[in-house]
């Protein structure tokens, strides 16, 4: 199945556990937020766009990230199915940060 078939609203996206934040012309603005405060895990490409918390952010800690051209995306989703505990710490450690960070 194709893994990009269709949009979704916040509330329907919500009902996944992986997430993706793809940057455009301009950095992710509210995506990665919100992700990082839900119990999803937050797939991030990793860009040369740049937001004011990016700093605090580590990936493989905060974040799974994803190349900018998108082409790893299937083996990390891979990566992710076999590594749950791991996946389930990222997401953790996302909500601590989003905790901290947004509010």
């Amino acid at each position: 199945p194709d893994i990009f078939d269709r949009f979704r609203g916040i509330d329907e996206a919500l009902e996944y556990k992986y997430l993706i934040s793809i940057d455009g012309e301009t950095a992710a603005w509210k995506r990665p937020e919100w992700i990082m405060a839900s119990e999803s895990v937050l797939f991030k490409t990793t860009t040369k766009f740049y937001q004011w918390y990016y700093d605090g952010l580590v990936p493989w800690v905060n974040y799974i990230p994803v190349r900018p051209d998108m082409s790893d995306v299937h083996e990390k989703l891979a990566w992710a199915r076999k590594n749950d505990a791991v996946v389930r710490q990222i997401t953790k450690n996302a909500n601590f940060f989003a905790q901290q960070v947004f509010t």
